[in-house]
């Protein structure tokens, strides 16, 4: 299995439900101090945000601001339903860490376990250790958490 990439940040945003909340507002390009304003964050918040999206394969980053690619622009267009919700799991599923996560909460009756996230994301996310691992390993359970809020 493959490591995460180093070209983006591996995710630090806790609320799911606000990363796809963004979307609707990078369908044309905009910058992380106007994200901060719309969402009344932190320019630093806006940031970890919008590279979630990133990660996921539902924006980029061109000039300094974010623009949802085609794959976003496709997802953001669609009424919020199982079959959204199935394309976007598939993204975070299609990461290394979050599948083998995902399949340790099948395996272990829907609960998590830290040390084992923590492994996870020390083999297979590069540049990342120490304190910064708990902080990762919070929006990992969270996105999990979300994935089963609309499974079940």
């Amino acid at each position: 299995m493959h490591p995460e990439s180093t070209e983006i940040v591996y995710p630090q945003a806790n609320t799911f439900q606000t990363v796809l909340d963004m979307m609707q507002y990078l369908a044309t390009p905009i910058d992380k101090n106007d994200l901060a304003e719309k969402f009344n964050f932190d320019v630093r918040q806006s940031d970890y945000y919008a590279n979630s999206l990133r990660f996921l394969g539902l924006a980029q980053k061109e000039h300094r601001k974010y623009v949802l690619t085609d794959l976003g622009q496709s997802i953001n267009s669609l009424p919020n339903s199982d079959f959204r919700n199935e394309k976007i799991i598939r993204q975070i599923l299609s990461h290394i860490t979050f599948k083998l996560v995902f399949d340790s909460y099948l395996k272990n009756n829907g609960e998590s376990d830290d040390a084992y996230i923590d492994s996870v994301l020390a083999e297979y996310v590069p540049n990342i250790s120490g304190k910064t691992i708990p902080r990762r390993r919070s929006t990992v359970k969270q996105w999990i958490s979300w994935i089963f809020s609309v499974i079940y």
